[in-house]
């Protein structure tokens, strides 16, 4: 029999089937420690749910999330999740959005699933998610992979990141309305 792992929604409890996953890739959103088997607390299974905007919730083991150093303070702001961008016409849209009010801050991780420094930025408690809660706490979170398959799809992207001028990863734009007032590369983003 499948372990079951209990979340409680609204009041209400949901037995989940508890799989073992590779690596987290998104914000960890809740923890709880269930006893072994045999029911003895000494060895604990620590057990969490990660929420993906595509894929959903789903349940994970805590020893395959990276562990966070005892003086990050994990709280909601810091664990930040950012809506994928899949198309330069979506950055348009964005912008374009984001043009009718001046007032909007909104932020745009570049990346690749090939990089290892922009995994190291998917983690919660990052440095990226450090600045994103001090400087600014009520931006719009956007991230856009390049992913060059030989596609058209990964053509228009490369395209993109080639007009953009990004020529490091990771990269982080900063937006105020349709306006870029700051770019941060990988040395500032990587602590």
């Amino acid at each position: 029999a499948a372990q079951m792992l209990p979340i409680l929604l609204s009041g209400a409890a949901l037995l989940l089937p508890l799989r073992r996953t590779k690596r987290v890739t998104a914000p960890l959103c809740s923890l709880t420690t269930l006893p072994s088997q045999d029911g003895n607390m000494s060895s604990t299974v620590r057990t969490g749910v990660i929420c993906d905007p595509v894929l959903g919730c789903r349940p994970y083991e805590y020893e395959d999330v990276p562990i966070l150093p005892l003086s990050v303070d994990i709280t909601d702001a810091a664990l930040a999740v950012f809506t994928p961008l899949p198309t330069p016409a979506a950055y348009v849209a964005m912008l374009g959005k984001a043009q009718q009010s001046e007032s909007t801050i909104s932020i745009i991780k570049y990346g690749a699933p090939w990089c290892r420094s922009c995994r190291a930025l998917n983690v919660p408690g990052s440095r990226l998610d450090m600045l994103v809660a001090e400087r600014w706490p009520t931006a719009r979170l956007y991230s856009m992979e390049l992913v060059r398959n030989g596609k058209a799809a990964g053509e228009r992207m490369f395209a993109h990141y080639k007009a953009r001028n990004i020529t490091r990863l990771p990269q982080v734009e900063v937006y105020r309305g349709s306006e870029l007032v700051e770019i941060m590369h990988a040395s500032e983003l990587i602590a």
